[in-house]
């Protein structure tokens, strides 16, 4: 049984003090878990190793381990793929991956895993190919890459549903790939409830639906927001309140603020959510993230409250009080409509 413990790249959480609101360094334990997954993950495919690669992504499904933040293990496995597609040596890489992933599934045919490792690097030669300008700005030749390896994910994925559908995993692929295909919110949001239905622990799969409801991708913040509370209801029995502050933690991450502001976030409910959150997965990201959002809500009280969970964490690191105001560079002509993105 393969374990990732949460052993620091170093000695102990380091966080540099960076202009307000922006992202600090990190948690230290999240990353050293990051980076041995990865390590070992890259390290298997680029010697062709199947039986490893089975090995890792098997238990860690089995197990459903968590990074200190919450998310799945498995899911820093599945994104070292993106980081083995490296554009400038794509075809090689390409090489690379093909045999391996032939031996991986030669060895391990009814693999739950191996099948979605595959169906998501099409997904990011996708992308590589579009870009990520809108649609009105993509090539016609950009175009094709892009519809080629998205449907030949969805083909991957149905054809392995049955061994693979038991992953959370498959859930927020399919609605990814699907939603870039441009399928309807109505089939994507029966995925996400059969995916949230069978895993609730995963947020992934609603974090992917989330996406698909935001404004630039043909949603709105009414879908946003009722997608948030079914959600919620979804996964209550394992995360409480918790995904309904993750979903909008996803929406902002892709969001201009003037656009953000416009959402129908509850935010009350929200702080609440949070405190949830923190509760259960009380990393150093997590910390700075509910900073980052008690900025943007311009609530003087929850920007002090987080800074000070967050100077905790952080020991000598962060001076023990700041000036909300000052530390959001919230300017004093007052209200949130004149908050540029430069200034958050």
């Amino acid at each position: 049984m393969v374990r990732f413990s949460a052993r620091p790249a170093v000695a102990a959480v380091a966080l540099l003090m960076l202009p307000p609101c922006a992202a600090l360094a990190g948690d230290a334990a999240q990353l050293g878990m990051q980076m041995q997954i990865q390590s070992e993950a890259l390290h298997a495919i680029n010697r062709g190793d199947g039986d490893a690669l089975e090995k890792i992504t098997a238990s860690l499904l089995q197990d459903k381990s968590r990074m200190p933040d919450g998310d799945w293990q498995l899911n820093a496995f599945y994104d070292t793929l993106k980081t083995f597609m490296i554009p400038e040596y794509r075809d090689q890489q390409l090489k690379i991956w093909q045999t391996t992933y032939a031996k991986w599934i030669a060895a391990y045919p009814k693999s739950r895993t191996a099948p979605i490792a595959d169906a998501y690097v099409h997904y990011v030669i996708g992308w590589q190919d579009r870009g990520t300008g809108y649609a009105n700005e993509v090539w016609k030749d950009a175009w094709a890459g892009f519809d080629l390896n998205m449907k030949e994910a969805v083909t991957i994925l149905d054809k392995s549903k049955a061994e693979t559908g038991s992953s959370p995993r498959w859930y927020s692929l399919m609605i990814a790939v699907k939603g870039g295909l441009g399928d309807t919110k109505e089939h994507l949001s029966e995925l996400a409830e059969e995916g949230l239905r069978k895993e609730p622990t995963s947020y992934r799969i609603a974090v992917a639906l989330m996406d698909k409801l935001l404004p630039q991708w043909g949603g709105d913040p009414d879908l946003m927001e009722a997608w948030a509370k079914k959600a919620v209801e979804l996964t209550h029995s394992t995360e409480g309140e918790s995904l309904y502050a993750r979903l909008y933690w996803a929406a902002e991450d892709s969001s201009r603020i003037e656009r953000f502001r416009t959402y129908k976030i509850d935010w009350t409910r929200f702080k609440k959510a949070t405190d949830d959150l923190l509760e259960r997965y009380p990393s150093v990201g997590n910390v700075e993230r509910s900073l980052k959002m008690a900025c943007i809500s311009m609530d003087a009280d929850e920007v002090s409250k987080r800074y000070t969970s967050l100077a905790k964490l952080a020991g000598p690191a962060l001076q023990p009080t700041i000036i909300p105001a000052e530390y959001c560079r919230w300017p004093k002509t007052a209200g949130p409509d004149v908050i540029t993105p430069e200034q958050i």
